[in-house]
C-alpha cells in the first residue's frame, strides 16, 4: 500500500463527485443494488416446509419476514427479521423473538446471475433469539457470522437468498426439554424485493458495486481479517480530515483539512497522508499544523457491520511529531510570536474509530466518525510553565473517504 501526497480538498472533493465508473474487477465487491434511491427491502420467506431450525433431531418451520433501508448499494446489507413463530408438528408453535439480532447479507461475486457468499446473525452481542413453545421449554440460539448463503437473481427484479447455515448454537431449558446445548441447522429461503420511497415496486439484484468499503465476513471466501478492500488497484482514494484537537489546555480546530491514500491492495491498517490550513485555537488565536515526516494510520477491528476502527500517528523520520503550533497574531502567509507547541509523536492502536460503508449513486465509501482520545503529546511555550508530556489528547472529526483520479 502506497502513500500519496494530498491533492487539496479541492481536488478531492471534485475527484470524488465526478468519478465515472469503468468495469469492475472479478475483485470487486458485490451487494443488494435497487434502480432507485433511497430504497426498502422486503424479504418474504418461502414458507415452514423450506424455512426451517433443526437441531438434536427436533425440527420446527421457523419464517421470518425481513426488511430494511438502504440510501444506495453496499457489500453488506442488514435487513430487520420480525418476530415469528418457530412451528413443530402436534404442538403450539414457539413465539420468536429476535432481541434485537438481524440478519446481515454478504454476496460474493456474481457469475451469470448467481453468487456464493456469506451471511450473518448479529451483530455479535445481540440477543440471543429466544423461541418459546410455552409448554416449559426455551431455546436461545446465539448470534454467528460467516454463515453459508447463495443468492440468485430473479428476472432482474428480486433475488432469492438461501441461507444453509450448520454449526449454530442453540441452548435449551424448561421442565419439558431435553436440557442441554446443541448444534442447530437452519435452512430457509427469501425472495428480496425493493420499493422506493412512493411505495412503488422497482428492481433490485445483487450485482458488483464500484468503491472502496470495509469488509470482514467473507464474500466468496472464507471468513477473513478485517480489512479495506476496493473494486480494483490501484486505487486513489480520499477525504476531509479530522478537524480537531483538543487538550486540556486548549484546542486547535482547521476549516480545511484532507487526507489522501492510494490503496494498491486489500490492508487492515491504511496510511492517510494529511494536510490541515487556515487553522486557529479555541481562543481565536491563528494557529498552524506541520506534518513533518508525520503521517496517520486507520485500523480496521473486527468483522461488521457494524466496523470499529484504530488510529495511530506515524513518521518517517527519527524523532519527528505532527505540530501544532500557536500564534499571537498573523496569517498563514505571515504568523508572528509562537505562543505554543504541541507534539504529538507516533502511537499506535488508539481507539475511538466508527466506520461505515456509506453508499452514493455510484459507488460505495467508508464513513469515518473519530473521537480519539488518550492521544500522547509534548507542550512548550506560554501555555505551559515548562515543557511537559501530556495525555489528554483527543482528535476528531468526521469524513468519508472516497475514490478519486490521479
Amino acid at each position: 500500500m502506497k502513500r500519496i501526497r494530498y491533492l487539496g480538498l479541492a481536488a478531492v472533493m471534485a475527484l470524488a463527485l465526478s468519478a465515472s465508473i469503468g468495469a469492475a474487477s472479478a475483485g470487486a465487491a458485490s451487494g443488494f443494488v435497487a434502480d432507485e434511491y433511497p430504497a426498502t427491502y422486503e424479504g418474504d420467506p418461502s414458507g415452514p416446509a423450506n424455512s426451517w431450525l433443526e437441531w438434536n433431531g427436533y425440527k420446527c418451520g421457523l419464517s421470518l419476514d425481513l426488511s430494511g433501508e438502504a440510501g444506495g448499494p453496499a457489500p453488506s446489507t442488514v435487513l430487520s427479521a420480525a418476530n415469528g413463530e418457530c412451528e413443530t408438528g402436534g404442538h403450539s408453535p414457539g413465539t420468536v423473538d429476535m432481541n434485537d439480532c438481524k440478519l446481515i447479507f454478504h454476496p460474493g461475486t456474481v457469475v451469470s446471475g448467481k453468487a456464493g457468499g456469506t451471511f450473518d446473525i448479529g451483530p455479535a452481542g445481540c440477543g440471543p433469539v429466544t423461541i418459546d413453545w410455552g409448554v416449559g421449554c426455551e431455546g436461545l440460539l446465539y448470534p454467528k457470522s460467516g454463515l453459508a448463503a447463495t443468492y440468485e437473481n430473479v428476472g432482474g427484479a428480486s433475488i432469492e437468498v438461501h441461507a444453509q447455515a450448520t454449526g449454530l448454537t442453540l441452548q435449551t431449558k424448561g421442565n419439558t426439554c431435553v436440557k442441554g446445548t446443541h448444534e442447530a441447522e437452519f435452512n430457509a429461503t427469501w425472495e428480496i424485493t425493493a420499493e422506493n420511497q412512493s411505495e412503488e415496486a422497482v428492481d433490485v439484484q445483487v450485482a458488483s458495486i464500484p468503491g472502496v468499503y470495509v469488509a470482514g465476513a467473507g464474500a466468496d471466501q472464507p471468513a477473513h481479517e478485517p480489512r479495506i478492500e476496493a473494486d480494483t488497484y490501484p486505487k486513489l482514494i480520499g477525504g476531509e480530515g479530522l478537524d480537531t484537537f483538543t487538550t486540556n489546555l486548549g484546542s486547535f480546530k482547521c476549516d480545511n483539512t484532507g487526507l489522501a491514500s492510494e490503496l494498491l491492495g486489500a490492508t487492515s491498517e491504511l496510511d492517510l497522508e494529511a494536510t490541515y490550513s487556515y487553522c486557529y485555537t479555541s481562543t481565536g488565536k491563528p494557529a498552524e499544523v506541520d506534518m513533518n515526516s508525520c503521517h496517520y494510520e486507520l485500523g480496521v477491528q473486527n468483522a461488521g457491520p457494524p466496523y470499529s476502527g484504530t488510529w495511530g500517528i506515524a513518521c518517517d523520520q527519527p524523532g519527528d511529531a505532527i505540530e501544532f503550533k500557536a500564534y499571537w497574531f498573523g496569517t498563514p502567509a505571515s504568523y508572528a510570536y509562537l505562543t505554543c507547541t504541541m507534539k504529538v509523536g507516533p502511537q499506535q492502536g488508539l481507539e475511538g474509530v466508527d466506520l461505515a460503508n456509506v453508499s452514493g449513486p455510484l459507488e460505495t465509501g467508508i464513513a469515518v466518525d473519530a473521537e480519539v482520545t488518550g492521544v500522547d503529546y509534548e507542550t512548550s511555550g506560554l501555555c505551559v510553565e515548562k515543557p511537559e508530556a501530556r495525555t489528554d489528547g483527543v482528535l476528531a472529526g468526521e469524513t468519508a473517504l472516497l475514490s478519486m483520479f490521479e
